[in-house]
């Protein structure tokens, strides 16, 4: 066998170094702390095409005159309220698209 020509001395002092090297070699990195800042994304360049408000269907009212007055029968006045439901949904629609275009959002009231 051949014997290493290092003394036994530099050998032990050696084999110390690189086991506290090994051993402390990453405590001494330094955390590193991230701060993340939130930012509003850019705009897009082009406005996304929106579909048109769905076309307004009424219902038939009937008016019914009376001398110098017009009525309505009960049916009259059933559709008479679901056409300003079907006009303020087409408005709601219609202004939601245009909110978005202008880069608004409203929100629902």
């Amino acid at each position: 066998m051949k014997r290493s020509t290092k003394p036994i001395f530099q050998q032990m002092l050696s084999l110390l170094v690189a086991i506290s090297i090994a051993s402390t070699g990453c405590s001494n990195v330094k955390q590193l702390r991230v701060h993340a800042t939130p930012t509003d994304l850019p705009a897009p360049e082009t406005t996304p095409r929106l579909p048109l408000p769905a076309p307004i269907r009424t219902l038939p009212v009937d008016l019914i005159p009376q001398g110098d007055k017009v009525c309505l029968a009960l049916s009259s006045y059933h559709n008479l309220v679901l056409n300003e439901a079907e006009f303020l949904r087409w408005v709601k629609e219609a202004r939601y698209r245009l909110d978005l275009c202008n880069g608004e959002r409203r929100h629902e009231q």
